[in-house]
């Protein structure tokens, strides 16, 4: 019972996060980027975001400044790709997570997209790009 109830929240969860990523509308039909919140702004990644490293990264983390549930985390490459890190929902908040990641390709750059519950219970979403290996470069200079 445990099992099912705890996917019914991660499925409802990632519901209410694609609903609230997609972008918002004002009344004249243009897209309104939401404010970052200050649990986003104070949430570490690891590797920071647009980094270039000497050599593929061994894990991925995230730090945040209160305990909160990570419900999504996917990797993929530049192409699309994805990376799968046996991601598993687990029910336990806390404020530090780290994932070993498997050996990495080389791609233009990696993006790493994550979702979380925080204590007030309203989704923040994220997302952090790095690249790796001789000839790196930021990932925003890809764009």
């Amino acid at each position: 019972m445990k099992n099912i109830l705890a996917l019914v929240l991660v499925i409802s969860v990632l519901l209410l996060s694609s609903l609230q990523s997609s972008a918002q509308v004002n009344n004249k039909g243009s897209s309104v980027v939401p404010e970052p919140t200050e649990f986003f702004l104070a949430t570490i990644t690891s590797p920071e975001d647009d980094s270039v490293l000497a050599h593929a990264p061994l894990s991925i983390g995230l730090k945040f400044p209160q305990p909160a549930r990570v419900v999504k985390l996917v990797i993929y490459t530049d192409q699309g790709n994805l990376v799968n890190i046996g991601f598993r929902f687990n029910p336990e908040p806390a404020n530090e997570f780290n994932w070993p990641l498997p050996t990495l390709a080389e791609a233009k750059f990696y993006t790493v997209e994550w979702a979380a519950l925080p204590p007030n219970n309203k989704i923040e979403n994220g997302k952090f790009r790095f690249d790796f290996g001789a000839g790196a470069e930021p990932p925003s200079k890809a764009e």
